[in-house]
């Protein structure tokens, strides 16, 4: 039997693989046009998403490896991927706007939106209020972190 190439052992894993590893090259592209991870020996605003990139690559890789050695074909079932191609999308969007309206307000947004997509239906209206707490919350004590421990100022944005 003739061995298969790689296009014939793409399957969904795989697929989610190339996918990360195209939006994580944006991400890490567009992280490095806004400023650069090491200023004047010191940590750069940059240096942790530049970091987190490449551990994303790394685990990516590695999906592509086992997805190729996967035995399945590729087949659409769009149920298993829409979480997934929304939380790209979102994060396409809070890169987007990373630079525009700063750090703290971006960053609100952008855990919102994520613990919005992955929430259950049941009690939605009571937890939206909680959501949004948490949000701001994650969002403050990361902010807290990169400028008290790392010594880091975040963007305030463009616009405001």
């Amino acid at each position: 039997m003739a061995k298969k190439n790689i296009l014939e052992r793409i399957n969904s894993t795989s697929l989610l693989a190339i996918i990360l590893i195209i939006a994580n090259s944006i991400y890490l592209i567009e992280g490095i046009n806004t400023a650069p991870p090491i200023k004047n020996g010191e940590l750069g605003i940059t240096f942790f998403p530049i970091l987190v990139s490449v551990l994303l690559y790394i685990a990516a890789i590695c999906i592509l490896i086992a997805g190729i050695r996967e035995k399945s074909v590729l087949s659409f079932n769009l149920s298993k991927i829409s979480k997934p191609s929304a939380v790209i999308f979102i994060t396409f969007i809070y890169v987007l706007i990373f630079k525009q309206i700063g750090y703290i307000l971006s960053s609100i947004l952008y855990v919102l939106s994520l613990m919005l997509l992955f929430e259950d239906e049941t009690g939605f209206k009571t937890k939206k209020l909680l959501n949004i707490v948490y949000s701001i919350i994650i969002v403050l004590l990361i902010y807290l972190l990169y400028q008290k421990v790392f010594g880091v100022r975040l963007p305030v944005g463009e616009v405001f």
